[in-house]
């Protein structure tokens, strides 16, 4: 049976902001993979949203996500 896994990545670092990163198998790392981002401001623009998809694809995600965190 395979499961999800996540795994949390503490701030700072060279990561490119990834704070989740989600998907099949004990690990974590089989497909379908999830990055996840939690920003400080209260607002995502498109700035944000660029740089996760270059994040994803520099790290071979087919999902992420970007959320806003407490203001």
């Amino acid at each position: 049976m395979s499961g999800v896994a996540a795994n949390w990545h503490p701030p700072p670092g060279s990561d490119g902001g990834i704070d989740i990163t989600a998907g099949r198998g004990p690990l974590g790392l089989d497909s379908p993979r999830l990055l996840a981002q939690v920003k400080s401001g209260s607002q995502i623009g498109s700035p944000i949203i660029v740089q996760l998809h270059g994040v994803m694809t520099t790290h071979g995600a087919e999902q992420g996500c970007s959320s806003p965190g407490a203001a």
